[in-house]
């Protein structure tokens, strides 16, 4: 994605698991929202925020929302840039496999470099 110079990156990190409060709602809500508004939007999932992009959630017998076919709609926030921890994903012993969204993967390095092209940094 070629992103517009004229307007602010905004990286939302996603740090909880994906139910018992409304954090991780709300922050796919506000990254949603920030890209309305025509900002350059990349989300990272990192620690049990892994856990948000996990196949096949039952939320049934929590009773909480199963918000997974919400990311359905990013790309037409024009949210296309999905990263994850790799160590993360590794310490919880899942792979890109378990995953219901396209990512890419990042390490020590890149998530540096990431958060170094921010203006805005989310972090939940």
């Amino acid at each position: 994605m070629v992103q517009d110079e004229d307007k602010m990156n905004c990286l939302f990190i996603n740090r909880h698991a994906p139910h018992g409060s409304l954090l991780t709602w709300e922050s796919l809500e506000l990254s949603m929202i920030s890209a309305a508004y025509e900002q350059n939007v990349c989300l990272l999932y990192i620690d049990d925020g892994v856990y948000q992009l996990k196949a096949q959630q039952d939320t049934a017998a929590s009773g909480t929302r199963n918000y997974s076919a919400v990311f359905g709609a990013l790309d037409d926030y024009g949210i296309q840039r999905i990263y994850v921890d790799n160590d993360s994903l590794q310490a919880r012993g899942l792979s890109v496999s378990d995953l219901f969204v396209s990512v890419e993967l990042v390490d020590t390095e890149a998530l540096r470099e990431l958060l170094e092209q921010q203006d805005i940094v989310v972090n939940n």
